[in-house]
């Protein structure tokens, strides 16, 4: 969710939440969360390798509606 939403939300969530990590596998820094943002949103999907929990991996991807229609 945060690759879609504007930066300065992003910036007002990390600047409330942190990044802390729930594994070895998480991303700690900003530097590494911004480049995974770029990253997911050139791919258009999002991969969690172990991230959160051991053993388990996702994948998700944003269904984005244009408000123009």
């Amino acid at each position: 969710m945060l690759a879609h939403l504007p930066e300065e939300k992003v910036d007002s969530i990390l600047s409330k939440r942190g990044i802390s990590g729930m594994t070895d596998r998480s991303i700690t820094s900003r530097e590494e969360l911004e480049s995974e943002l770029r990253h997911i949103r050139e791919q258009g999907f999002a991969v969690n390798d172990e991230e959160e929990h051991r053993n388990y991996k996702g994948i998700a991807r944003p269904i984005l509606v244009d408000e123009g229609i």
